[in-house]
């Protein structure tokens, strides 16, 4: 007796699961170029007015910002 073995090939299906679980791995990443150009930008703001000695005329998310990231 012959035995022959079919191969079933099936097409990877792409549900919105998987697109999902992908976008997830993203995000961190894309949060964190976020921060960064976001600190960059307002980082000469923060340290002119702490260099003048004016902390309270710069907004404090932009404090907050340039204080969380730890390039800046």
């Amino acid at each position: 007796m012959e035995k022959t073995t079919e191969t079933l090939e099936q097409q990877p299906k792409l549900t919105w699961g998987i697109l999902a679980f992908a976008g997830m791995l993203f995000v961190p990443f894309v949060a964190a170029i976020v921060i960064y150009i976001g600190a960059f930008v307002v980082s000469g703001d923060v340290y002119a007015a702490e260099a003048s000695g004016q902390d309270g005329d710069v907004a404090s998310w932009k404090h907050s910002l340039v204080g969380v990231c730890p390039l800046h």
